[in-house]
């Protein structure tokens, strides 16, 4: 088991209401992993569990404070580094990193921090997880926030790029298996579909990978059955959808499967790739709009 350090406490800060805001790392033990996350926000609020994408860390979130603080100014946020990423533990085989599991970590999380029925969500890989919770524990899901969901239904629904970039990130395991992380991300730098996929600073994510957990999660999350796109519409709980055009790894297509099929379901779509992700207080703003709606 990989271990990870201890709780480290920052300065605790005001939020933009006036309240307080925890910085604290801490640690929690979920299904034998010690798993790093932080809480933010009022004790009786309602909770959402957010998660990040592959690669990433709860510091996808918190590295934009005002964003942050505006949502916890209403509700309990519950951020984490999911199994086997930033200073999570995490199995070191790729049946650890199913659907199921990284969803049940999302539940097992918000049943730890006292909660239920949560919302959930968050990015990439943890828009699926969510959606997997949504589906398969629909009574303990509140709402959804999905943020860039990844490529969703049958593999023949695919377009030509989301199967290039899927194959680029099984190329990437393989590459690790032989040549470790720095020596792949040297040779990922002359990757046409890496560069397209990763943008800027991919290269440095890549090195800052876990070495022993990697490789896992890329063929644990490549290797999945897909849905068919008609099971999205079983999903009760409404859903808020942020998308952008011009992402493979994150398609539209995707946003507009779930759109079309999950009976209450609204679909936000961002002028240019990455925009929530440069526009985080306008997505905070939308985020609050859409729970204040269906709450």
């Amino acid at each position: 088991m990989l271990r990870a350090r201890r709780a480290v406490v920052k300065p605790l800060a005001l939020n933009a209401y006036g309240g307080i805001r925890m910085t604290t790392d801490q640690f929690t033990e979920i299904d034998g992993f010690e798993l790093r996350y932080r809480l933010y926000g009022s004790d009786d609020a309602p909770l959402a569990v957010i998660g990040h994408g592959i690669f990433a860390s709860l510091d996808q979130y918190a590295d934009r404070p005002e964003a942050l603080d505006v949502l916890a100014g209403r509700y309990r946020i519950l951020l984490y580094d999911a199994r086997g990423h930033g200073e999570s533990e995490g199995p070191e085989n790729p049946d650890g990193y199913s659907w199921q599991q990284l969803g049940e970590e999302m539940l097992a999380l918000a049943a730890f921090a006292g909660e239920e029925r949560p919302i959930l969500g968050g990015a990439s890989m943890s828009a699926n997880a969510a959606l997997w919770c949504a589906l398969e524990r629909p009574e303990a899901v509140r709402a959804l926030v999905l943020i860039a969901p990844p490529p969703l239904g049958p593999r023949e629904l695919r377009e030509e790029s989301e199967t290039q970039a899927l194959q680029m990130l099984a190329t990437l395991a393989t590459a690790v298996e032989s040549f470790g992380l720095s020596g792949t991300a040297d040779m990922a730098a002359n990757m046409p579909a890496f560069t397209a996929s990763a943008g800027e600073g991919g290269t440095e994510i890549l090195r800052s990978q876990n070495p022993r957990t990697i490789v896992p999660i890329i063929r644990g999350l490549h290797e999945h059955t897909p849905r068919a796109a008609t099971e999205y519409a079983a999903i009760k709980a409404p859903v808020a959808v942020f998308a952008h055009p011009d992402d493979a790894l994150h398609p539209l297509r995707s946003a507009n499967l779930l759109a079309e099929h999950i009976p209450d379901c609204r679909l936000h779509v961002g002028p240019e790739r990455d925009y929530w992700q440069n526009h985080p207080d306008e997505l905070a703003r939308e985020i609050i709009a859409f729970l204040d709606d269906v709450l």
